[in-house]
């Protein structure tokens, strides 16, 4: 993949880590441009709770949190099921949704019934009302590195809190104790405990939640990154 990338006439980066990173894969800085990412906060169609929750095999009545991730090595998924386990010792009323695919599920799911956790996870490998989905979840959060962190920057234009552990994507959008939390990965005890201070805390999720819509709407609007993108491809920014 490296070797194919260092043929290409150019490589769009999402970050300036992403950009280092290429630039330490051998690709030559003036073929990078970085385009940070953008969102719209796409409202959704109006499906009710009760559809989603049909559709997906949640619990109404539950509160839901939401992570996207492949199901790869890398989002550290180990992480996210120790934290909903350790949640589920204080907090009975909650389910976690993870929406993605790849060759960890069926270790995932070992994991969780070894954990006596399965029946508060419900894995999905694609979401086709994530918009609406996220009318309704109370906090998105990451285990690990995802590109573009997954969901988050989805959730804080919607006026979500979020919740990761530390990487570039977390670091690019997540403001630390202003929209969410950056967690480090040691403790691994800080992942589900700033979680569970979030889900505790209505009056914190609510100045998070704010923040990162209004963090949503300046840094990473959706038209930026269509001009930045298009401008790459033209040409004007890129040999």
């Amino acid at each position: 993949t490296v070797a194919a990338a260092t043929r290409l006439d150019g490589i769009i980066a999402t970050s300036q880590g992403v950009a280092t990173a290429c630039g330490r894969a051998g690709i030559r800085p003036e073929r990078i441009v970085v385009v940070p990412p953008g969102v719209n906060g796409d409202l959704g169609n109006g499906i009710s709770r009760t559809d989603i929750a049909d559709r997906l095999g949640l619990d109404p009545a539950k509160i839901w949190t939401l992570a996207v991730a492949p199901l790869e090595p890398e989002p550290r998924l180990q992480r996210l099921l120790w934290a909903i386990d350790q949640l589920g010792v204080v907090r009975t009323d909650i389910q976690h949704v993870l929406v993605g695919v790849g060759p960890l599920l069926a270790n995932i799911w070992r994991r969780a019934r070894a954990q006596e956790l399965a029946e508060r996870l419900v894995i999905v490998p694609t979401c086709d009302v994530m918009p609406d989905l996220l009318t309704h979840v109370r906090l998105v959060w990451q285990s690990g590195d995802v590109a573009l962190g997954g969901a988050l920057l989805d959730g804080m234009a919607r006026g979500l809190p979020t919740v990761a552990v530390e990487s570039d994507a977390a670091r690019q959008l997540i403001a630390d104790g202003g929209t969410g939390r950056i967690v480090p990965a040691v403790p691994e005890s800080e992942f589900p405990r700033r979680a569970f201070n979030i889900l505790e805390d209505e009056d914190l999720a609510r100045r998070y939640g704010e923040a990162a819509a209004a963090r949503a709407v300046e840094a990473f609007p959706a038209e930026r990154f269509v001009e930045g993108i298009v401008a790459a491809i033209s040409g004007s920014r890129l040999p």
